[in-house]
């Protein structure tokens, strides 16, 4: 009974481990595609952006797809490192 027991728990183990690196790298590759965005996020992105690991940037946007109303238009930086919003695929982006 006892390495029955060995084997569950091992197994279960790798499980979690792996659970939550695929957990990790999907909200990674979610940071990554979403960074610097300027609307207001739904799903998954935006609760990222609610509790403010993604960041809320000053561009002006169009409904319904969080276009840029001004692309092209400072957002932010300083000097020589100044952004510009810009549309993407994930909608209006300061870079």
């Amino acid at each position: 009974m006892n390495k029955r027991r060995m084997i569950i728990s091992v197994m279960c183990g790798v499980l979690l481990i792996v659970g939550g690196l695929q957990a990790r790298v999907y909200v990674g590759d979610t940071i990554v595609k979403y960074h610097g965005a300027c609307g207001k996020l739904s799903g998954f992105p935006g609760v990222l952006q609610t509790v403010g690991v993604l960041q809320h940037e000053a561009c002006a946007t169009v409904a319904p797809h969080n276009a840029c109303a001004s692309p092209g238009a400072t957002c932010g930086g300083s000097g020589p490192h100044l952004k510009t919003c810009q549309n993407t695929a994930a909608g209006c982006v300061c870079q």
